[in-house]
């Protein structure tokens, strides 16, 4: 893999074992991203260096490929006025906060860098669940 600022990263969070410290790590100080009304930016979830249960190592291309098919990511930043009720004001009590692990589609984000992680803003009606382990989530 080349060693540009995103793919030393992206190795980075592949060995991690603490994928979360890791993401908020590298992420740094969000302070001067401001994201807007009800959109949540999602840091992604890249999976680890070897398939999961096993000491198959995985690829560099199936390393890559979590950016583009990843199902999973980490709440880094919320709106205003993300995951409120029709009212606008009151928050829903079940709405996933910083720091919890989240489900998506993938294609419902728009894809962003930040100092070389990859993430996706999404509108807040597009995250679908919160899970406590990202990597129990699987797909073909």
């Amino acid at each position: 893999m080349a060693k540009t600022q995103s793919s030393a990263v992206l190795y980075r969070l592949s060995a991690a074992e603490d994928k979360r410290k890791e993401l908020f790590s590298s992420l740094g100080d969000l302070d001067k991203c401001d994201v807007q009304r009800n959109h949540v930016l999602v840091a992604i979830y890249i999976g680890g260096q070897y398939y999961p249960g096993t000491k198959v190592l995985r690829s560099d291309a199936a390393i890559k490929e979590d950016i583009w098919q990843a199902t999973a990511g980490l709440v880094v930043s919320l709106g205003p006025t993300a995951f409120t009720m029709s009212d606008n004001i009151t928050k829903d009590p079940d709405a996933p906060v910083i720091g919890d692990w989240v489900t998506f589609v993938p294609g419902e984000g728009r894809r962003i860098q930040i100092r070389g992680v990859n993430c996706r803003v999404f509108l807040d009606e597009n995250i679908t669940m919160t899970v406590a382990d990202p990597e129990c989530i699987t797909h073909t």
